[in-house]
């Protein structure tokens, strides 16, 4: 890895970009897991849909909007390559302790634990792609950082049910510990913090704002306001029918946990990956003349996510499948064109703030009430439906979709004048 005077050169950002990207896919495999061992933990310990959602969900995401903001206010002055290090570590360890969990209180503490350690991963790592991308490729790099969404789900589909069926499903926390501590290694010994505001020559690295200036200027940019709002609705869906697809193929078609891990695992490393990055692409090219278009891309594929989810649970079990893969392509388009859009409607030391901002209200509205409405919608529904209650507790997800995508048609009608705002500081 090259470098010149302590910053990253082309070569030293797409080695960074990597690393950061594998850092991510740890976050994910160790959050998604649990969805593959949601049954047997149920079994075990002889839960409700609604205890498995507060698990799973809401807990979870209380945990992690907490110690989000404070760590993403000190990413800002910190070394931040350190932070994602400390937090790694963390997070890997707690995950081995969720295999150890011998309740469900001490497995719900491990999952809090997995939470704080993970707040601290994403803002950080935005903010140093941030100094070594340029706004006009900034989708593109991030969307390919969130490259690490798919490859950690598809790990944790395949490598989750699998480990659970044949060794249960302690084993399957215990492996998904290891890589993220192997990785904590490689991070501190080869990566380089860049230099803040390198991108823009230097610029806004001398102010220091605080948290509540930061969310002064944050409510001040309406495009901005719109799309965080649609991220957490956007969340809300991909959070609650991430969580519960498992649970839902397993109980409606019938499929074993191996089997069910296995084509989620497939789709995701086809669908998934393709989604993820033509996103990022699709957006950067498209938003070149007008920066408008990202938003509307944005606001189709959400809209879009509405007709594939209602196939997905009302279809027959090979169709279901097919709007299953359908709909991972269209909700994965978002995630590196907002966290991108996000970082360029702020200045220089607000961009880890404005990551933790997002991640803190996405979620604990979006992961934390997502999985766990899901999960009390069809405890309410399964003395009418019986096995039948999840299946239309997913498709009320559907509608929240749509709401998503009206968000970010607001967000474009304000988003260039809010671009040049920050120019202009």
């Amino acid at each position: 890895m090259h470098k010149q005077g302590g910053t990253a050169t082309t070569q030293g950002a797409g080695y960074t970009l990597l690393i950061l990207m594998l850092v991510y896919s740890c976050n994910v495999m160790d959050r998604n897991v649990l969805t593959m061992v949601l049954e047997p933990i149920r079994r075990e310990f002889v839960l409700s849909d609604g205890q498995l959602g507060l698990l799973s969900g809401l807990v979870f995401a209380i945990f992690y909007a907490i110690a989000g903001l404070p760590l993403g206010a000190a990413a800002d002055r910190v070394n931040r390559r350190n932070m994602i290090f400390v937090c790694l570590t963390l997070w890997s360890a707690m995950t081995a302790l969720s295999g150890m969990a011998g309740n469900f209180l001490q497995l719900l503490l491990a999952r809090i634990g997995v939470g704080i350690g993970e707040a601290g991963g994403g803002p950080p790592a935005m903010a140093m792609l941030s100094d070594l991308y340029p706004a006009r490729r900034r989708a593109t790099a991030i969307s390919t950082f969130y490259l690490a969404s798919p490859l950690g789900s598809m790990i944790s589909f395949a490598g989750g049910g699998w480990i659970a069926q044949h060794y249960g499903w302690r084993w399957a926390f215990l492996a998904a510990a290891v890589p993220g501590l192997i990785l904590a290694a490689v991070l501190i010994l080869t990566v380089r913090e860049p230099m803040r505001g390198q991108i823009e020559g230097g610029a806004g690295v001398e102010a220091r704002p605080t948290v509540g200036e930061t969310l002064r200027f944050v409510l001040s940019q309406r495009s901005l306001v719109h799309m965080i709002a649609a991220t957490t609705l956007t969340v809300f869906v991909v959070s609650g029918i991430g969580t519960w697809s498992a649970s839902f193929f397993i109980r409606t078609h019938g499929f074993t946990p191996a089997g069910i891990g296995a084509t989620m695992a497939a789709v995701t490393a086809t669908t998934g990956l393709v989604g993820t990055l033509a996103g990022g692409l699709l957006v950067d090219w498209l938003g070149r003349g007008d920066d408008r278009r990202r938003c509307w891309t944005l606001a189709a594929s959400m809209a879009l996510t509405a007709p594939l989810i209602a196939g997905l649970v009302l279809l027959p079990r090979e169709l279901s499948v097919g709007f299953y893969a359908a709909y991972i392509m269209a909700s994965f388009v978002w995630y590196g064109p907002v966290h991108g859009l996000c970082q360029s409607l702020v200045t220089v030391r607000m961009r880890a703030t404005i990551s933790a901002i997002v991640n803190l209200v996405s979620n604990l509205l979006g992961v934390g009430l997502g999985s766990q409405a899901i999960g009390l919608l069809s405890d309410r529904l399964a003395p009418d439906l019986g096995a039948q209650s999840l299946r239309y507790a997913m498709l009320a997800a559907a509608l929240v979709g749509l709401w998503a995508a009206a968000h970010f048609l607001l967000a474009a009608r304000t988003v260039r004048a809010d671009l040049a705002r920050v120019a202009a500081q």
